[in-house]
Formats: C-alpha cells, sequence, structure tokens
C-alpha cells in the first residue's frame, strides 16, 4: 500500500493505531472478501472511524463499533438493497448514498440509491477512484 505524505500526516496519531489484527481477518473471513491487497493492509495498520477535510463521508473501521462498521454496514445493505458479496460498504449513508469498495478490481464507488447501485451491479457505474490506495490518498489529502 502506498500512502502519501500527507496520508501519513493524518494517519499517525496513536489514535489509529491498531494493536490487534485477528479482528481484521476475521471480519474479512466473515465479509467473504480476499484478506490480501491495499484494503486489508490498510485496516491491519489503522483503526477507525477517520474524517476527511475533502469529503463529509466518514470512512468508517472494517469490524469496531458494531452496527456503524465495514462489516456491520455492509451487512445492513446486503440485506436492504442486495448489495452483493465481494462489495464492501465503507461509510455510513450521507444524502443518500454511499462509498462502497470493489475486492475485484479494487475500485471504489460513489453509489446513491436512486439508479447507482443497479448501474454498479450492471457494470455502467464509473468508478470514483480506481483503486483504494488513490482513495485513501484523496481522502487524508
Amino acid at each position: 500500500m502506498m500512502l502519501s505524505d500527507l496520508a501519513l500526516v493524518e494517519l499517525a496519531s496513536e489514535n489509529y493505531r491498531r494493536t490487534e489484527v485477528a479482528g481484521v481477518d476475521a471480519a474479512l473471513s466473515r465479509l467473504e472478501v480476499a484478506s490480501e491487497g491495499a484494503l486489508p493492509e490498510f485496516y491491519r495498520r489503522f483503526v477507525g472511524p477517520f474524517v476527511s477535510r475533502r469529503t463529509g463521508f466518514e470512512l468508517l473501521d472494517l469490524y469496531e463499533e458494531g452496527a456503524m462498521s465495514v462489516e456491520g454496514m455492509t451487512r445492513t445493505l446486503r440485506e436492504r438493497f442486495g448489495v452483493p458479496k465481494g462489495y464492501l460498504v465503507l461509510t455510513e449513508l450521507l444524502g443518500g448514498g454511499v462509498l462502497v469498495w470493489d475486492s475485484s478490481s479494487g475500485a471504489v464507488y460513489g453509489v446513491d440509491f436512486e439508479g447507482g447501485l443497479e448501474d454498479l451491479l450492471a457494470g455502467k457505474l464509473s468508478p470514483t477512484w480506481e483503486s483504494f490506495d488513490a482513495f485513501v490518498n484523496f481522502y487524508f489529502g
């Protein structure tokens, strides 16, 4: 994972340092996504939630905070809206939309619930960021 200098400065606080990584692997397993790549590496290093000066979205922690976690939001939106396995919901709802990570491509999408989810699933929605690295560097930049 390649973090920009700005992202590293933002994440330097001890408050963001994850000390126990077994929970990350367990959550990824429960969510049925691979435990390798930029997103798993990020969450092995850092614990959220996170705020950004560049967007109103709060980037959730992977599994802590219960329903207000990537795991909790993903499960809720899988049940409520049919978000398929392989996609993780990274944020809570903001203005009727969420940020979603595609585990197969690594891209991050801004998805609304007024046609955006259907477009994502049909392959018609362009990614907002081509990779999780690009998203993180924007988010903390």
